[in-house]
């Protein structure tokens, strides 16, 4: 049977190689290289990601100013368009009024004109009876024509001209 013995075996060890020495090893001068080089990133990122955030406030800000402009660009158009239509009826009132007034003018200024020339002392005393008939119908004409206008504008906005 095998016996075990014990050997000594000798290592002759240099006084330097159980020393640390203050030189950085290799493997240490890569980590705090990519250390470095990471804080450096991420440096970069934040100052992106504060970029981004202002950036994505100043497009907020953007779409609420676009929103309210929109917004009140549909209510003034509406206003507008409401008023433009409103406008445009008065106009056309106002025509037919003014053209309704000038026909009652011209009407009325032929029924003075006639009025006014009518003179019973120059009528013959022979068709006095016939010019009288006639006189009165004129006049009777002219009364019920005035009466209509007052009331045709009685209904109007000019319910006070007469």
């Amino acid at each position: 049977m095998p016996t075990t013995q014990s050997r000594k075996q000798h290592i002759k060890v240099r006084e330097t190689q159980m020393e640390i020495s203050d030189e950085k090893a290799p493997f240490t001068d890569d980590f705090e290289g990519k250390l470095a080089d990471a804080q450096t990133q991420l440096e970069v990122l934040h100052t992106q990601r504060a970029e981004l955030e202002r950036q994505k406030m100043a497009l907020e800000d953007l779409n609420h100013r676009k929103q309210e402009f929109l917004s009140g660009q549909l209510d003034l158009s509406e206003r507008f368009s409401t008023a433009i239509t409103t406008i445009e009826r008065e106009l056309f009132e106002s025509k037919q009024e003014a053209e309704d007034l000038d026909q009652t003018r011209i009407a009325f200024t032929n029924h003075l004109n006639r009025l006014e020339s009518l003179n019973p002392e120059a009528w013959p005393k022979n068709s006095l009876g016939t010019e009288l008939e006639k006189a009165l119908l004129i006049l009777d004409k002219a009364d019920e024509e005035y009466e209509q206008a007052v009331s045709h504008f009685g209904q109007t906005r000019k319910d006070n001209l007469f």
